[in-house]
């Protein structure tokens, strides 16, 4: 009897343990859909384990990778290996994700990223901190990847130690840099570049050279006033001329109610 009485309570706590891990279980099968080639479960670390051609399907997000690791407790995916998270149109690429299905949150090594409405950006580390925000280490953003794939060297990028983006809003970058081809061209302690359409900030600058004006260098500035209102503004510096400013402002009121006005100033040092 007293023998009995001391393995109730093991006996008891083995099959609370057991319907603990079906519960895990039942609630990962509730929230992820898992495919792999051989997939096993940890039941001293509550974990389960998938290997080779790995499909994880959460909600309106599916996880790619050679190996996913899902722990039950924490509810967090750690990818290996070909990691790819898509959502919707959006993409996050690299070689290790450590991912929180529950709070969709996470971070990514070397990664890659493509987002809407066309722009990519990459660092060593990228963090989702929001379901629209993103900071980068060590990062490179462009419009230009679509079109120019790797390993092309794109038309323009920025380079920053670290960004963070706001999508459809903006990069905010820190020891920003801008390339032009491979070659740097300017430099800004910090910066700040609108996404999206109709954001007031500054625009793409643009360089030439000229037997009369010399060097070129146009920086324009954008500002919606409002849904019907917008200006341009551009400060042209040329090392031969001197300096330039140009203003377009534009309105729209009604489909047949527009216009534009625009004004330029120039210094000239050769008149």
């Amino acid at each position: 009897t007293c023998l009995l009485v001391l393995l109730s309570p093991i006996v008891s706590g083995a099959q609370d343990s057991l319907l603990q891990d079906l519960d895990r279980l039942q609630r990962l099968r509730d929230a992820v859909e898992v495919d792999a080639d051989r997939m096993e479960y940890s039941e001293g670390e509550r974990k389960v384990i998938a290997h080779g051609n790995v499909r994880v399907v959460m909600e309106n997000r599916s996880l790619f990778a050679d190996e996913v690791v899902v722990d039950l407790d924490d509810q967090v995916v750690v990818a290996t290996g070909h990691v790819v998270l898509m959502e919707g149109l959006n993409r996050l690429e690299g070689d290790r994700m450590e991912y929180n299905y529950r709070t969709n949150l996470g971070v990514i090594t070397n990664g890659r990223a493509f987002l809407e409405p066309g722009v990519s950006f990459s660092g060593i580390e990228i963090r989702r901190e929001g379901e629209r925000q993103y900071h980068i280490r060590d990062a490179r953003f462009t419009a230009c990847r679509l079109c120019q794939p790797e390993p092309q060297v794109p038309d323009w990028e920025f380079r920053a130690s670290e960004a963070t983006v706001y999508q459809d809003e903006f990069v905010v970058s820190r020891n920003t840099s801008f390339w032009v081809k491979g070659i740097p061209a300017l430099f800004s302690p910090i910066g700040a570049l609108p996404m999206g359409a109709r954001r007031t900030g500054f625009l793409i600058p643009r360089f030439a050279q000229g037997n009369s004006d010399g060097f070129v260098l146009k920086q324009p500035f954008f500002w919606a006033i409002s849904p019907s209102q917008d200006v341009t503004a551009t400060g042209i510096y040329r090392t031969k001329r001197g300096i330039e400013l140009l203003g377009d402002y534009r309105y729209l009121l009604v489909e047949d109610s527009h216009g534009e006005l625009t004004g330029r100033y120039l210094h000239d040092n050769a008149a």
